[in-house]
C-alpha cells in the first residue's frame, strides 16, 4: 500500500460502512483506504492529517480530517466528497480522534489547544462542531484544580449518539482514578 508496511485500524473508531461490506483504515503514511470484502480490493481515498482521523457514520458517510485540517464528508457509495469545516487555527495546531453522532448533527475531535485561554496543564477543551448551525462549540472546558493532567491534549471526546449536547470523554493520566466523564455543553 503505497510503500507502507503496516495498517492501523483502531477499535474506538467506527470503520465499517452500513452494508458491512467495506471498512476504512490508514497506513503509516496517513493514507486512508477502503477495503471491500466482496471484491477483496483496496481503494485509495485520500491523505489524512494524521492517523486516527476517520469515522464512518450510521448514515453511511466517511468523515475524515485531511492534510489541510479540513473535515471532509464522503458518501461511501458514490465517493462524492463534501467540505464540512476547517479546524479553527486560533485554537488548534493538531487533531485526531474524529467522532460523529448518529444523525450527523455534531462531530467532535481531540486537539491540542493553543488558545491560551486556560492553564493547559490542568484543563482541556472539548471541541464539538454543530453541522446544522455550521459552527464550533468551544465552551466545554474540563480540568482539575488540585493536580496537573498527565497529558491534557490526549482526551478522547465523543458526542452523544442521540443527544448532541452531551459529550463523553476519557482521559489517560497519572493520578486520575475516574477515567470517563459526561458533560452537558448547554450547562
Amino acid at each position: 500500500l503505497y510503500g507502507a508496511n503496516a495498517i492501523h485500524p483502531y477499535f474506538t473508531m467506527q470503520a465499517w460502512d452500513t452494508t458491512s461490506t467495506k471498512f476504512y483504515f490508514w497506513d503509516d503514511n496517513s493514507y486512508v483506504y477502503e477495503y471491500n470484502t466482496e471484491t477483496q480490493k483496496v481503494k485509495f481515498i485520500d491523505r489524512l492529517f494524521r492517523d486516527y482521523c476517520i469515522c464512518v457514520s450510521p448514515l453511511n458517510h466517511l468523515f475524515y480530517l485531511n492534510q489541510d485540517l479540513e473535515i471532509i464528508k464522503m458518501d461511501c457509495d458514490t465517493y462524492e466528497k463534501e467540505y464540512v469545516t476547517t479546524l479553527p487555527s486560533q485554537y488548534t495546531n493538531s487533531a485526531s480522534m474524529l467522532q460523529i453522532n448518529n444523525d450527523e448533527s455534531r462531530l467532535s475531535v481531540e486537539w491540542t489547544d493553543i488558545s491560551g485561554d486556560f492553564d493547559r496543564t490542568k484543563y482541556t477543551r472539548m471541541p464539538v462542531y454543530d453541522l446544522n448551525e455550521d459552527k464550533w462549540i468551544l465552551n466545554g472546558i474540563w480540568g482539575f484544580t488540585d493536580m496537573a493532567w498527565y497529558n491534557p491534549d490526549h482526551v478522547q471526546v465523543s458526542t452523544g449518539p442521540d443527544m448532541g449536547n452531551y459529550v463523553m470523554f476519557a482521559h489517560e493520566g497519572q493520578g486520575v482514578h475516574d477515567r470517563i466523564w459526561v458533560m452537558n455543553l448547554e450547562t
